[in-house]
C-alpha cells in the first residue's frame, strides 16, 4: 500500500486536500480516503475500484466531487 497525496481545484478553488490511498483489492488497484464533515466529529470515507475512467488517485477523487455536486443538484 502507499498514500499518494492529492489537491484537487475546481475553478480555481480547492476543493479538496489530502492523502488517498493507494491498495490491491483482488489483483486490481482500489483507492481510498476520508474527509472531516464540516459541523461533525465524524468523517466520511470513500473507496473505489481502478478502471478505464477512474485511472488514478486524483481521478478517484474528482469523480467523488463530482458525484457530490451531482447529488447536491438532485435536492436542489
Amino acid at each position: 500500500m502507499e498514500s499518494v497525496s492529492v489537491s484537487e481545484s475546481i475553478e480555481g478553488k480547492l476543493a479538496w486536500e489530502g492523502l488517498v490511498h493507494v491498495f490491491d483489492l483482488e489483483h486490481c488497484p482500489a483507492y481510498a480516503w476520508s474527509e472531516s464533515i464540516p459541523g461533525s466529529t465524524k468523517r466520511q470515507f470513500y473507496a473505489t475500484a481502478h478502471s478505464s475512467a477512474i485511472d488514478s488517485p486524483a481521478a478517484a477523487v474528482r469523480a467523488a466531487i463530482a458525484e457530490e455536486q451531482r447529488s447536491r443538484k438532485g435536492k436542489s
